[in-house]
């Protein structure tokens, strides 16, 4: 009797064991999934940004006037126009800065900061 208890308390082992191995491998698979789909979300976001931001600059007469003006013109911008075009480059460059450090940090490929 002892030794058929042994000898089960080794087979249970074993069978522990290959589900410890299983489960760490499902565990593996999961935790890749996860970083896949988290890439995929800072990528979209990175590309969102961009998009939200011409879309600003674009869709607005006055906006699209006051950067184009800030951009081409040799002569400084009047006053009241100043703070806007800043704070326009401001966002753009917050945007390229965000987009800079997750790709830095491997979450986003760095070839999607390229034009």
């Amino acid at each position: 009797m002892k030794s058929k208890l042994s000898d089960l308390a080794s087979i249970a082992e074993i069978i522990g064991a290959f589900a410890v191995v299983i489960s760490l491998i499902y565990v593996g698979v999961q935790v890749n999934d996860s970083v896949s789909a988290v890439r995929s979300a800072s990528a979209n976001d990175a590309n969102v940004a961009v998009q939200n931001w011409n879309l600003q600059i674009g869709s607005d007469s006055e906006t699209s006037r006051i950067f184009y003006d800030g951009l081409t013109s040799e002569e400084p911008l009047e006053t009241h126009d100043e703070f806007p075009f800043l704070m326009m480059f401001h966002g753009a460059f917050l945007g390229f800065q965000n987009s800079w450090f997750i790709a830095e940090e491997g979450t986003i490929d760095v070839e999607l900061r390229r034009p």
